[in-house]
């Protein structure tokens, strides 16, 4: 397992702030591994340490400052290759990973307040659910 400090968003400088996780991702047999929490990088950690795959664990240095919780006492693992599933919000499908969870999150808030503010201020939709070329003139 290697370990890495990656990541922008914290005025790091040109050198500081990269995130090749991407390059590493389709690199054959290693496994990629970026926490977005700190009950998670301990998880992944100690599961990394443990797993005979090949790992990269980078760990994005925005969570570091952005990210708190209670990390629980003790030996725990948090399963490598497993998404976790959010909040399901009707016509909103957000992917994120590390650092970008919490953006996620953001905006998933945000749409569900519009969302429902839209809803309750109107009873028409906001735009046609049809349209024709010629409907459009």
């Amino acid at each position: 397992m290697i370990s890495h400090a990656c990541g922008g968003g914290i005025r790091g400088g040109h050198y500081h702030s990269q995130s090749p996780e991407a390059y590493f991702a389709h690199t054959p047999g290693l496994k990629v591994v970026m926490p977005s929490n700190p009950i998670d990088a301990k998880g992944l950690l100690l599961s990394a340490i443990r797993q005979n795959d090949p790992i990269l664990f980078m760990e994005p240095k925005r969570v570091y400052r952005a990210s708190k919780g209670d990390v629980p006492d003790g030996d725990y693992e948090v399963p490598i290759g497993v998404a976790k599933g959010g909040a399901p919000r009707a016509g909103l499908t957000l992917i994120a990973w590390s650092a970008m969870v919490h953006t996620a999150i953001e905006a998933a808030e945000k749409h569900r307040k519009r969302a429902s503010t839209s809803r309750s201020s109107t009873s028409a939709p906001s735009c046609p659910t049809t349209s024709s070329p010629s409907s459009n003139r």
